[in-house]
């Protein structure tokens, strides 16, 4: 967990300090459509992912997301961006014949920034920034019975209930085509634990639509 904060904050300097280093080189870009206007996109992504505890094994989990994103320009010269937004993702998993469902509103809040290669329709996209995760189910079937995550009586103990809240924090990149088609990818990763001892961690692999 230490060495992916410490990459974590590595990607948050390297992008603010890339943004700076192209600041005199900003003139190449200062025509384009980019530096001056907010942009949006929505997307689909799959979630691939693991519950993952401090002692005994993963549990891996599928996903996929549903949502929308926004970048606010912070400068006039410098394609720097301010990224948020908000998604659905629908989790699932399986282990010892115990089924694991989540459902989670997902809140990015990060820096992006758009460097559009020259003579072409391509622009790359770092981004990183924090994550807001809250699931308001999260059940636990086991012979056809459900039981609440988030319930004590169901759990048996406030030590295997789990959390609705988690903060935690992505670092990955993007590809933008013609301004509308959007691919990327990100690993995201939890500060918090969604249940003792528990963290998530997860990858995210998405196309979307800019406008």
């Amino acid at each position: 967990m230490k060495k992916l904060i410490i990459l974590a904050l590595m990607a948050t300097f390297t992008t603010a300090s890339f943004a700076q280093l192209v600041t005199g080189r900003s003139a190449t870009y200062a025509k384009t459509k980019t530096e001056s206007k907010n942009w949006s996109y929505v997307y689909v992504q799959y979630n691939p992912g693991s519950f993952s505890p401090s002692e005994g094994s993963s549990t891996t989990f599928n996903a996929f997301s549903l949502g929308f994103n926004k970048n606010w320009s912070l400068s006039s010269s410098i394609p720097l961006f301010l990224e948020s937004g908000l998604g659905l993702q629908y989790s699932f998993a399986s282990k010892n014949k115990v089924d694991y469902k989540l459902l989670s509103f997902k809140i990015p809040v990060g820096l992006t920034y758009v460097y559009e290669i020259p003579n072409s329709p391509v622009a790359i996209i770092p981004a990183t920034g924090l994550d807001v995760r809250l699931s308001p189910m999260a059940k636990m079937e086991i012979d056809g019975h459900s039981y609440n995550l988030y319930s004590n009586k169901d759990m048996g103990s406030s030590d295997y209930t789990w959390n609705v809240f988690q903060l935690g924090m992505h670092v990955g990149i993007n590809c933008r085509v013609w301004e509308k088609l959007l691919v990327g990818y990100a690993y995201q990763f939890d500060f918090t634990e969604i249940a003792k001892k528990v963290h998530v961690n997860q990858h995210n692999i998405t196309i979307g639509y800019c406008f």
